[in-house]
């Protein structure tokens, strides 16, 4: 096994799949808090 393959499985390892980095656009509004909205009278 060459080097390089090694380093793609330690890499792989860390890491992760790849098919997890990949974030839809909208994926921060979930770590959103919602605002409460007040009735003002």
């Amino acid at each position: 096994m060459s080097f390089l393959k090694t380093l793609q499985k330690v890499e792989h390892i860390i890491l992760g799949d790849k098919k997890e980095g990949i974030k839809s656009k909208d994926h921060w509004k979930k770590y959103r808090k919602t605002k409460i909205k007040q009735n003002i009278q």
